[in-house]
């Protein structure tokens, strides 16, 4: 059987010479190059802070927390999703509601989200969790107008979140960087 990768990385010898520049060092996770990556990080997407994490589950975490998600705070996100995402969710002990996606794209609409609220009828509405799938972005327009009615935080999940960081200069970017891939968080 054939296999079809869901994405492919891409390793240049730039990132094989600083693999082994940090394994050469005495401390590999929270020494100099952890300390050097975050600030160039920072300067280049035009943050104040960065903090890199062993594994996107704990970024994620950590983003939440950023944000202030706290126990009971309701949160909606696709149903078409990472694990971790709601898996932390409900490690802080918030409500997690699920949304229906277009079924050609596994993209979560903003019809969707508006259904889910009308639903349950969600009044207090902490977060909603977009993410952008298999290279398709959501249509944050129109997401940008539901939080702006609507009087909550957007916090954006996906792997194209960079480039769009360093050329629109986001002041609030939670960055997630895992081991075996990377996506970004963006939060509104």
């Amino acid at each position: 059987m054939k296999i079809i990768p869901y994405g492919r990385q891409f390793i240049g010898n730039d990132d094989v010479k600083a693999v082994k520049r940090a394994l050469k060092k005495d401390l590999i996770t929270t020494g100099k190059e952890v300390k050097n990556f975050e600030s160039m990080f920072s300067k280049k997407t035009g943050v104040k802070y960065s903090v890199s994490c062993s594994n996107g589950t704990s970024g994620l975490l950590l983003a939440y927390l950023a944000i202030g998600i706290k126990k009971n705070d309701v949160i909606i996100m696709p149903s078409i999703n990472f694990v971790a995402s709601i898996n932390m969710a409900y490690f802080i002990g918030a409500k997690v509601f699920l949304t229906d996606v277009d079924p050609s794209t596994g993209i979560m609409r903003a019809k969707d989200l508006e259904a889910c609220i009308k639903k349950y009828n969600l009044k207090k509405i902490h977060t909603i969790v977009t993410m952008h799938n298999g290279g398709i972005p959501s249509n944050m327009k129109n997401f940008l107008y539901l939080k702006k009615n609507i009087g909550l935080i957007l916090l954006k999940m996906h792997v194209t979140l960079l480039v769009e960081a360093i050329y629109q200069k986001r002041k609030k970017l939670v960055i997630v960087n895992t081991a075996r891939s990377q996506f970004f968080l963006s939060i509104q």
